[in-house]
């Protein structure tokens, strides 16, 4: 609780960034690994195609992993609206953090920028990214990612718990602490990254964002910062299933075993025994009722401090809707994010039609 609280102290320390009214003039280079998203593409290259940022100042890099569908195709229908550079993985290369770093090879941004193809995004992304570049020369942003569109309770109480993450990962950075990010909004210095062997670690099934930021906070953490600005909003959609849903916390959670960032192993293994301290609280309640009092205290007194955060996060970003599943979404997770911790780190994952470890 109080590292949440800490956090909490972090989101109200980071300044609300309002764009001016420059003109600025960086190179940009937006990468996006496809895979079967033939249903997404035309969503995402659509608000980039309306984006206010001056089209001959930035490139857009599709990098295409073995798609099955008509991804390409459907992105074929942009070309002549922006300046898109078709990249396909060869036989023998597959996966995300190939197709990345394939496509970080072929860039010629001063900056880059990364999200997924089953994003959309606001028309003022490109430029919000770029003038906080100019004012503040971090050499890695970090910005808000958010669900929408739910269309169910499960997908809402997704939305709440994912909502919580990305305003943890705020606030870090807030403290200066930066132990989580989202390649789906993700913007960095391509000074820092070309010529590295491996940055984003391709032996690892996921984490591409996340090696990624725990190599560049190695060297300077006081350079990655995280963008309070609601035009730097990037949207996605919660999963659709229980199954895909658990095959995707998997796939996050299977990185963590690799971490060796002190800070960010010290907040997994805190916030994991916490959960697993209520878990058996409760538990032992059948057995003592006694032990039932300790559990409501802690566990409402954790959903008290969530609460702080997520309603100041919520605010600020008007995605408030989500909060009345606090409670149910708090006691659902103790048990949860217990599982993930343990089975995530053990078991295989399948994700865009292949299986992962």
């Amino acid at each position: 609780m109080a590292m949440l609280f800490s956090f909490l102290l972090g989101w109200k320390q980071l300044k609300n960034f309002k764009m001016n009214t420059s003109v600025p003039d960086v190179r940009v280079s937006v990468i996006i690994s496809v895979r079967n998203e033939a249903e997404n593409i035309i969503g995402l290259l659509t608000d980039l195609a309306r984006q206010t940022y001056q089209t001959d100042l930035f490139e857009i890099i599709l990098v295409n992993d073995h798609s099955e569908d008509q991804t390409i195709s459907n992105a074929m229908v942009f070309k002549d609206q922006m300046n898109i550079i078709f990249v396909d993985l060869k036989e023998g290369e597959e996966g995300k953090k190939t197709a990345l770093q394939k496509g970080v090879s072929l860039s010629k941004g001063e900056l880059i920028f990364t999200t997924d193809a089953d994003c959309r995004l606001g028309k003022d992304w490109i430029k919000s990214f770029v003038q906080y570049y100019i004012r503040y020369h971090p050499n890695m942003i970090i910005g808000p990612v958010l669900f929408h569109g739910e269309k169910n309770i499960f997908e809402e109480m997704q939305s709440l718990e994912f909502t919580g993450l990305i305003a943890s990962g705020a606030g870090a950075c807030g403290i200066h602490m930066p132990v989580l990010c989202n390649g789906a909004n993700l913007v960095y210095k391509s000074s820092l990254i070309k010529n590295l062997n491996n940055p984003f670690k391709i032996n690892i099934s996921s984490g591409d964002d996340i090696f990624w930021m725990l190599k560049i906070k190695k060297n300077n953490p006081g350079k990655i910062l995280f963008l309070k600005s609601v035009d730097a909003i990037v949207y996605t959609k919660a999963q659709s299933d229980f199954n895909k849903f658990i095959s995707q916390r998997k796939r996050w959670t299977s990185k963590s075993k690799y971490y060796t960032d002190t800070e960010i192993r010290v907040v997994a293994w805190i916030v994991f025994l916490f959960n697993l301290s209520l878990v058996l609280l409760f538990i032992c309640s059948f057995l003592k009722p006694e032990y039932l009092k300790t559990f409501l205290v802690l566990f409402f007194a954790k959903c008290l401090t969530d609460f702080s955060l997520l309603y100041s996060f919520t605010h600020f970003f008007k995605k408030m809707g989500v909060l009345k599943w606090i409670v149910p979404v708090q006691f659902l997770y103790i048990f949860y994010s217990s599982m993930m911790a343990i089975f995530g780190n053990i078991g295989t994952f399948r994700w865009k039609g292949r299986l992962a470890k």
